[in-house]
């Protein structure tokens, strides 16, 4: 499955397992351990795993950090009212 089909897959049919999988993806490509990841953002290794298994869907704040450690901005979506 190419990476744009397992995105669309993610996003699709749960935000928790499209937001673990993008930690992990990113996470992977900057060659980080989960340990490291879990020790700059302040939470245990164990709820880093559960993220990535998309079975916690971490606050805004903790995504807002976990994307500047990863040298990211996070974007809010644009909202249609």
């Amino acid at each position: 499955m190419s990476l744009t089909k397992e995105r669309k897959f993610y996003k699709d049919n749960n935000l928790a397992l499209y937001v673990g999988h993008m930690v992990r993806i990113t996470r992977a490509k900057r060659k980080m351990a989960q340990n490291e990841l879990a020790h700059r953002l302040g939470v245990q290794r164990e709820y880093i795993v559960r993220i990535e298994k998309g079975q916690a869907l971490p606050s805004i704040k903790l995504l807002q950090k976990a994307a500047k450690v990863f040298g990211k901005e996070l974007h809010p979506p644009k909202l249609i009212y």
